[in-house]
């Protein structure tokens, strides 16, 4: 990740239907993840984008 990003974990369910499995890649700005959809069995990936740092307080 660049300098100064913020990229915090993915919760292991996202929107009560996306269990987060596994991380698969790390890029410059965000990081992919693998994951089922519980709603219709697929396996996804869900890409988590890195937020940029705060500008003051």
């Amino acid at each position: 990740m660049p300098h100064g990003t913020v990229t915090p974990e993915p919760p292991d369910l996202i929107d009560d239907r996306f269990e987060v499995l596994e991380l698969l890649a790390v890029g410059g700005f965000a990081r992919v993840y693998l994951a089922q959809d519980r709603t219709t069995d697929h396996t996804v990936a869900i890409k988590w984008l890195a937020l940029p740092p705060k500008n003051g307080p």
